[in-house]
């Protein structure tokens, strides 16, 4: 049976912090579907325009800030993780989600609100 690449996006919007201008900060963690925490890589969210990151440290990350001019802006992006590769260069998660163009994640970010992303993801072979 062909395995595919998935991930579970859990979106639960809750208030929060911003920055005064609607922007939030947005964090979240990262694993495999057997809930063991994804040990490094980069989530990424991006829209035509802008690109944020996050860095993956243990299964957590957060990206954005509370400063003014440092949060998300609402809006509707792709979710995708990348530079997840264990220490001879293989990638640790299946490739289908690891670039804008081929992930189907999607987050809408809400001014004001905080999605907090729970991202799940199937290991390589």
């Amino acid at each position: 049976m062909k395995k595919y690449f998935f991930a579970i996006l859990l979106v639960c919007l809750c208030f929060s912090g911003c920055d005064g201008n609607g922007n939030v900060k947005i964090s979240g963690t990262a694993s495999y579907e057997d809930g063991t925490p994804l040990p490094k890589g980069i989530i990424t969210i991006s829209d035509d325009k802008s690109q944020y990151t996050g860095d993956v440290k243990s299964g957590k990350f957060v990206m954005g800030g509370l400063a003014p001019g440092s949060g998300i802006p609402p809006g509707n992006y792709k979710v995708y993780v990348s530079n997840c590769f264990d220490e001879s260069g293989k990638n640790l998660v299946k490739d289908n989600y690891t670039t804008a163009d081929k992930t189907p994640l999607t987050l809408e970010v809400v001014k004001g609100k905080t999605p907090p992303l729970n991202l799940k993801f199937e290991k390589a072979n």
